[in-house]
C-alpha cells in the first residue's frame, strides 16, 4: 500500500471513531431520563468507589473494590472513579468509559483486519461494527457488556500479533488483556477459548515441523504463553481469590437458578427456542441485513477458500486457520449462550467484532470489481441510514417494519428505531424527560435551602420502592441518593416469588416511607402483588398515609407517596396495653407492650406487638433484640426471631436518655403448632459476639430466664 493510500486510510479511521463518538456524545446529552435497573446500580456502585477514594486513599479504594460487591467483577464501576476525579461526579461524566471502550473497540476492529487481510478490510470491518445496532445501542447504558465487547476485540487482536505465541510482547499484552476482561465478566473467556485454542494448535505444530532448529529458535511458545498465564493471574487473581465463591454462586443463579427466570425459555434446546434465539440476536445486534452481509461473506469465503493468499503476518498459519481462528470467536459463544436457560441477548455482544472482520473479509473477495463495490457501497448507505433511525428516529417511519414467520416466533425487524437492548421494551430515543426522582427524594428528606443557600439539615430515612419500571424503580433511586448524599437508604418491596418476599407487612414496618407509581409499575407477573400492597397502604390499620403532592411522570401516571403515621421516637407518653417495666443494665427499660393477634396467613398465626422502650442513658453500642417463643412451661424454643430497634431506624445509639421508641414486630407461629398457650420472651444482645444485657430490675410477676438475661413477657393464645 502506497504512502497515500495508507493516509487516505489512516483518515478515514479517524472520520469512523469521530462519527461514532461525537454521535453517541450528542444522544446522551439529549436524553435525561435516569438510568436503567443495573446501569443505575454500576452507577452508585462507581460513586461508592468514588467516595472510598475521596475519604480513605488508595487502601480504602482497593478494599471497596475487592469487597463492596463480591458478586460481580468491579473493572467497570471502577474505571468511571478516575473519569470522576477529573471531571467531577455525575452519570454523563462516567459515560466516558463507555466513548474510550468505543474508540479502542474501532481501533481493535480495524488492527484485526488489518493485520489479517488488509488496510482496507480492516477499514469497512471498523464501519461495520461502529454502526451495528448492538453497538452503538449499548454505547448509551453503563454495562459491564459495552466494554466485555471492546476487551475481547483487544484481546483478539492482541492473540493474532503473537503469532502463536512466538512474540513475546504481544503475548504479555494478550495476559495482561485477559485479566482486565475477566474483571469485567467471569465469562469472558468464553470468547477467546477457540481462537486460543487455533493459536496453541498452530504454535504445537510449528514447534513440531522445527524441532531440529530449537537450539536457534527464540523462547519457544511455551515461556510466551507461560508469560500470558502470568500476567493474566497478577492482574484477576487478587479479586477472584477473595471472590470466588460469592461469584460462582451469583452466576448459577443467573445462568440456570433463581435470576435466569424470564430470561428464556424452559427448555433453551428445542428448535423453536434456538430459532427464537437466533432471531432475537440478529435483531438485537448486527441486525437482519448486518446478517444478512455476514452469511453472504461466509458462502464467499467457502466458494473462494481455495484461492485465498496468504492473509497472515509470519509464516505458522494459512487462511484457513485465520478463517477458523475468527470464526471460532463467533461460532462457539454463540453455542454456549444459546443453549443456557438465561438467554440474557446482550451477553454475546462480544462476538460481534470477529464478525464484522469476517464480513469484511468476506465481502473483499466479491468480483468483479464494479459489483463489489456496488454492494460495499450500497451496504454503508443502508447502515448509515440504519444506524440514524435507530439513534434519533424519524417521524415520517413506522417505528418498527418486522416480518411474521409464524409458529409464535418473534418477528424479524426489517427496520427499528431506537430499539435497544432488552428486546421487547419499545422505541428507545433519546428523549427530554424528568421523572421527579430527585424532587420525590428532597419531599423525603425535608431537603430546602435556606438563607444564604445554606442546605437544610436532611432527616434520615428508610424508603420502599413499590414500582419495577425502567425509569422508575429502586436502582435509580439508590442512585439518585448516593450521587446527592441523601442520609436514605431504599429497599425494595421483595420478590413475591419468595416467602421472604410474600411478607410485606413485616417489611414495612422497617420503613419510614413507600413510593408507588399508577399505571405500569413494571413487570405484569407482579401487578397483583403490587394492588395487594397497594390495597394494605389504603386502609387504616396499614400505619400510613398518602402525602402531597403527587409527581406527574412522563407516561401519564403519577409517583404517589406514603409515610409511616408515626417515626420510632414518641414525643406523648405512651399507654400501653400491657404495662411490663423491666431494666436492662441500667441501660434501657421496657415500659410495656402492646399485643394484638392477626389471625390465619400464609405464613402462619400471626401476632403483632408493639413494644415501648425507654432510653435511661446514652448507650454505647447498638443491640439487637432477641424474641423467642417457647412452651408455657418449658424453654425448649419453637420460633425465633431478632431484629434491630426500631428495625434499624433508630439504633441504641442514637438513643438519648428520657427517649422513648416504640418499635413493633409481627411475628408468625408455625401454621401446624397445637392448639394451647405459649410464652414471648425477650432480650438485647450485642450482635458481635453474642454478648447479652443483664436484666436488673423486674417488674412482679414477670419471670426472669434463668442466666437473668431474658424476660417471659407475654403469653400467646392458639384456639
Amino acid at each position: 500500500m502506497s504512502k497515500c493510500e495508507h493516509t487516505t486510510c489512516l483518515i478515514f479511521l479517524i472520520a469512523i471513531i469521530a462519527f461514532a463518538f461525537i454521535n453517541a456524545t450528542v444522544w446522551l446529552q439529549i436524553d435525561t431520563r435516569p438510568p436503567r435497573w443495573d446501569e443505575a446500580s454500576y452507577l452508585a456502585l462507581s460513586l461508592r468507589h468514588h467516595a472510598a477514594l475521596s475519604s480513605g486513599g488508595v487502601g480504602s479504594l482497593a478494599k471497596s473494590l475487592l469487597k463492596l460487591d463480591r458478586k460481580r467483577p468491579p473493572l467497570v464501576p471502577a474505571l468511571a472513579v478516575p473519569a470522576y476525579l477529573l471531571f467531577g461526579r455525575g452519570a454523563e461524566v462516567a459515560f466516558a468509559v463507555n466513548l474510550l471502550a468505543l474508540v479502542f473497540l474501532i481501533l481493535a476492529v480495524y488492527g484485526l483486519g488489518a493485520w489479517l487481510i488488509s488496510r482496507r478490510c480492516g477499514l469497512l470491518a471498523a464501519f461495520f461494527v461502529s454502526v451495528y445496532p448492538g453497538v452503538f445501542s449499548l454505547t448509551r447504558l453503563f454495562l459491564l457488556d459495552f466494554c466485555d465487547m471492546a476487551l475481547a476485540a483487544i484481546a483478539l487482536y492482541s492473540l493474532v500479533r503473537t503469532e502463536s505465541f512466538s512474540q513475546k510482547g504481544p503475548a504479555v499484552a494478550f495476559g495482561v488483556v485477559m485479566g482486565l476482561g475477566l474483571l469485567c465478566r467471569a465469562f469472558f473467556p468464553i470468547f477467546l477459548i477457540g481462537p486460543l485454542g487455533i493459536s496453541l494448535y498452530i504454535a504445537w505444530r510449528a514447534d513440531k515441523h522445527n524441532a531440529e532448529a530449537e537450539k536457534l529458535r527464540k523462547p519457544g511458545w511455551q515461556v510466551n504463553g507461560g508469560l500470558a498465564l502470568l500476567a493474566c493471574t497478577a492482574v484477576a487473581a487478587p479479586w477472584y481469590l477473595t471472590n470466588m465463591v460469592p461469584l460462582v454462586l451469583r452466576s448459577l443463579s443467573a445462568t440456570y437458578g433463581a435470576e435466569a427466570v424470564g430470561y428464556g425459555p424452559d427448555n433453551p434446546l428445542t428448535v423453536h427456542a434456538m430459532v427464537s434465539y437466533f432471531i432475537n440476536f440478529t435483531n438485537i445486534h448486527p441486525s437482519p441485513f448486518g446478517m444478512m452481509l455476514f452469511l453472504l461473506a461466509v458462502a464467499l469465503l467457502w466458494l473462494k477458500r481455495s484461492s485465498l493468499q496468504s492473509v497472515t503476518r509470519g509464516d505458522t498459519a494459512t487462511p484457513a486457520l485465520a478463517l477458523a481462528l475468527l470464526l471460532s470467536s463467533v461460532v462457539l459463544p454463540y453455542l454456549f449462550f444459546s443453549t443456557l436457560p438465561s438467554q440474557d441477548i446482550k451477553n454475546i455482544i462480544p462476538v460481534l467484532p470477529a464478525l464484522a472482520v469476517i464480513t469484511a473479509w468476506g465481502l473483499s473477495l466479491l468480483q468483479p470489481p464494479a459489483l463489489r463495490k456496488s454492494v460495499v457501497g450500497g451496504s454503508i448507505v443502508w447502515l448509515l441510514f440504519q444506524y440514524w433511525i435507530g439513534t434519533y428516529g424519524l417521524s415520517t417511519l413506522p417505528p418498527q417494519v418486522g416480518v411474521r414467520l409464524g409458529g409464535n416466533l418473534p418477528p424479524l425487524l426489517l427496520l427499528q428505531q431506537g430499539l435497544t437492548y432488552p428486546p421487547g421494551e419499545g422505541v428507545l430515543l433519546p428523549r427530554r424527560e424528568n421523572w421527579h426522582i430527585p424532587d420525590i427524594l428532597s419531599r423525603i428528606t425535608g431537603g430546602s435551602v435556606g438563607p444564604g443557600r445554606v442546605q437544610t439539615m436532611l432527616r434520615p430515612a428508610i424508603v420502599a420502592l413499590l414500582p419495577d419500571h425502567p425509569f422508575f424503580n429502586m436502582s435509580n433511586f439508590d442512585y439518585s441518593v448516593v450521587l446527592q448524599g441523601l442520609p436514605v437508604q431504599i429497599e425494595h418491596s421483595g420478590d413475591p416469588r419468595t416467602p421472604e418476599g410474600k411478607n410485606y407487612r413485616s417489611q414495612l414496618l422497617e420503613v419510614d416511607f413507600v413510593v408507588t407509581k399508577t399505571g405500569d409499575s413494571g413487570p405484569q407477573w407482579l401487578n397483583v402483588y403490587h394492588e395487594e400492597i397497594l390495597t394494605f397502604l389504603r386502609s387504616p390499620d396499614s400505619g400510613f398515609v398518602e402525602i402531597e403532592p403527587r409527581f406527574p411522570l412522563p407516561d401519564g401516571s403519577q409517583a404517589v407517596l406514603y409515610a409511616a403515621s408515626s417515626g420510632p421516637v414518641r414525643h406523648d407518653p405512651p399507654q400501653p396495653q400491657y404495662l411490663a417495666p423491666v431494666r436492662f443494665s441500667d441501660q434501657v427499660e421496657l415500659l410495656g407492650y402492646d399485643l394484638k393477634e392477626e389471625g390465619r396467613t400464609s405464613q402462619g398465626r400471626a401476632f403483632l406487638v408493639t413494644y415501648y422502650w425507654k432510653a435511661l442513658r446514652e448507650v454505647p453500642n447498638d443491640y439487637r433484640i432477641f424474641v423467642h417463643v417457647t412452651e408455657e412451661t418449658g424453654t425448649r424454643v419453637i420460633k425465633g426471631w431478632d431484629h434491630s430497634p426500631a428495625r434499624g431506624r433508630y439504633p441504641t445509639s442514637f438513643w438519648q436518655p428520657g427517649t422513648v421508641i416504640e418499635d413493633r414486630g409481627l411475628y408468625f407461629l408455625p401454621a401446624d403448632l397445637p392448639a394451647g398457650s405459649y410464652t414471648l420472651r425477650l432480650g438485647l444482645y450485642l450482635p458481635a459476639g453474642g454478648e447479652r444485657l443483664k436484666v436488673t430490675q423486674v417488674a412482679p410477676g414477670i419471670p426472669l430466664d434463668s442466666d437473668e438475661t431474658g424476660v417471659a413477657l407475654a403469653t400467646l393464645r392458639i384456639p
